[in-house]
């Protein structure tokens, strides 16, 4: 109980959980336990993948999304 009770809060949490880009897909999840909820794959191999670790899951290339400020 305790355990999915954290992995509920992580997901959400933004100080925690790391925006994930699916390259292959164009798709963006707020972490990579949504990602692999979404996609039916393990989150600590989706991780894997961002850190460089593998290079794909399923043929699927994942990466930490970080959003381009634009110059105003």
């Amino acid at each position: 109980e305790t355990r999915a009770k954290l992995r509920i809060a992580m997901a959400g949490n933004p100080s925690v959980a790391k925006p994930i880009y699916c390259v292959d897909s164009g798709m963006i999840f707020p972490s990579a336990f949504v990602a692999s909820g979404h996609l039916g794959l393990d989150r600590h191999s989706i991780a894997k993948v961002c850190q460089g670790k593998k290079d794909t899951i399923h043929g699927l290339k994942f990466r930490y999304y970080e959003p381009i400020e634009l110059a105003a």
